[in-house]
């Protein structure tokens, strides 16, 4: 099976493949889409925001519109998560205390 993983090779773009350059928002921006009139400095913040691929919001919690339930459901897996990363981070301390300790 091929799979795409962090040690795949990354396949080069051309410049100009994609981003803001490409953006059809870009251009209604740019032609006053519906009476919208930004600044050049303005549709500059756009275009950047684009091609670094910002997202919309910080975390998956920030713009949520959810139920009791779901905010439970995205707790606990969110704890999971937090425990597991604190386990391996101790692994990893144990392990580099028993290298020095040889």
């Amino acid at each position: 099976m091929n799979w795409i993983s962090n040690l795949s090779e990354p396949t080069l773009l051309a410049p100009y493949y994609a981003g803001s350059h490409t953006s059809n928002l870009i251009k209604r921006l740019e032609n006053g889409h519906k009476g919208t009139k930004l600044t050049k400095e303005e549709i500059a913040t756009v275009s950047l925001w684009l091609d670094l691929s910002v997202p919309f919001i910080g975390d998956y919690r920030e713009a949520n519109n959810w139920s009791q339930e779901e905010e439970e459901y995205y707790k606990y897996y969110e704890d999971k998560a937090e425990q597991a990363r604190l386990e391996n981070e101790e692994n990893i301390r144990l392990y580099i205390e028993s290298l020095l300790n040889k």
